[in-house]
């Protein structure tokens, strides 16, 4: 298992909704087909980044005859937490950035 850090989610928007998902349903296990129903998701993306999670430790899986459950490993749950916080404040940074640029750009302009 690799360690994860913030930085394995920020440009990766399928793997943030994946995991936003699994963060609102934390006890429940889902299929790949159920999951692509849910996100709306294209099954080929999905599975390529829920075993990228698989791999990494985050999500679990169990297979039962020819399907595959996936769910969120109990003990990551407070880590996803705090990357989820890590992503929102990095967001929120970027954008007052972002913002002070513009107003300068107005002001040299002016």
């Amino acid at each position: 298992m690799t360690k994860v850090t913030t930085f394995d989610f920020i440009d990766n928007a399928n793997k943030q909704i994946i995991l936003q998902f699994f963060r609102d349903h934390p006890q429940k296990r889902f299929t790949t087909q159920e999951l692509s129903k849910e996100l709306e998701m294209p099954k080929s993306s999905l599975s390529r980044a829920l075993n990228e999670l698989d791999n990494m430790g985050i999500l679990d899986s169990e297979k039962e005859g020819k399907k595959k459950y996936y769910s969120m490993d109990t003990g990551m749950e407070q880590r996803m937490n705090t990357i989820f916080d890590d992503l929102q404040d990095a967001r929120h940074h970027a954008m007052e950035r972002r913002k002070r640029e513009l107003e300068k750009k107005l002001e040299e302009e002016e």
